[in-house]
């Protein structure tokens, strides 16, 4: 996930409601029947068409692809009241962290509320999930990271509520409660399960903020070689290099890394601007500046912001951004 700016104060950008303003009780029905995904989640929904899409959504939430918030489109479009599908439409759009997303993250509740209800209160899964949304929406993130640990704990397979999580605590700059998440999910997580190379991504950052160098980059290149797409993994061994002042070897890491970082959403920007500061370490100005000025960047930050914009505007129709939070 995106989750870059974390020196800057979430409530000083934002706006949250008073507790007041929002309702996140879910009414007790008897939990249906659940579908099961290939990332562990609990779907009252029986259309599988729309799973699908929101199994590659998912995915594309851990990967940082841009093509998230078409999928979550698709998974609504196939079933209306997939609340997952609302719910991580919420939280893309909180986890961006700027004003202008909240009406959009509101309306996502409103709407996973609305889906729980047709549903008859929807399996377990569904509804920790809105009322981990709910609590996020009222600027509780800690209570809400704590409701999805729950969820976890009652599903152990369950991979998008572990990565919100981590997502949240982030946010929050909660290093030690990230470390101790990822400690646990990793000692009853199978090594072939869905979601695992991610989940180590998330472990390597967290150890990598805990000071923990060595151990972060080998948890890192596992992760990589397990699952080639995990930016964030990428990202934390990045981090090691420029923690320990191996400039050169972080150059080597960001360039032979291109095909992974450059297919992502926002957070490509943010990987080259570590790539841009190796280079100014070496005082390779030249390189800094082309990095900048590189037409890229610029076209596809003004594509990727259209695209949202275009699609997020509406609570009922709204696609999120690609990584559940990006820069």
């Amino acid at each position: 996930m995106s989750f870059i700016a974390r020196d800057v104060s979430l409530q000083s950008r934002m706006r949250v409601e008073p507790p007041s303003a929002l309702q996140i009780d879910i009414p007790r029905f008897r939990f249906k029947p659940a579908t099961v995904d290939r990332f562990g989640f609990r779907h009252s929904s029986p259309h599988n068409e729309a799973v699908a899409a929101f199994e590659t959504a998912v995915h594309g939430v851990a990967a940082h692809k841009p093509s998230t918030g078409a999928d979550l489109s698709r998974a609504i479009v196939a079933d209306p009241n997939l609340v997952a599908a609302h719910v991580l439409k919420g939280f893309a759009n909180l986890i961006l962290a700027r004003e202008e997303f909240l009406a959009p993250a509101r309306g996502a509740y409103r709407d996973a509320r609305a889906a729980l209800l047709a549903a008859g209160g929807g399996t377990g899964d569904e509804a920790a999930l809105v009322q981990a949304l709910g609590e996020a929406l009222e600027g509780r993130f800690s209570r809400a990271a704590m409701r999805l640990d729950e969820l976890v704990e009652e599903n152990p397979r369950a991979f998008l509520p572990a990565k919100i999580a981590h997502a949240l605590r982030f946010m929050l700059g909660d290093v030690s409660q990230m470390l101790a998440a990822s400690t646990r999910l990793l000692k009853r997580w199978p090594l072939g399960a869905p979601g695992f190379g991610f989940l180590l991504g998330c472990h390597a950052f967290a150890l990598e903020e805990s000071g923990d160098l060595g151990a972060a980059e080998r948890v890192g290149r596992c992760a990589i070689e397990i699952e080639p797409e995990d930016a964030w993994g990428l990202h934390a061994v990045s981090h090691v290099h420029e923690m320990q002042g191996r400039t050169r070897e972080g150059i080597a890491w960001i360039e032979r890394s291109r095909p992974i970082w450059t297919g992502c959403n926002n957070f490509c920007f943010h990987m080259a601007w570590h790539l841009a500061l190796f280079h100014l370490e070496t005082g390779a100005h030249d390189r800094v500046v082309a990095i900048y000025d590189d037409p890229s960047r610029r076209t596809t930050s003004a594509m990727w912001r259209t695209r949202f914009r275009s699609s997020g505007a509406s609570s009922s129709k709204a696609s999120p951004s690609a990584a559940a939070g990006t820069s």
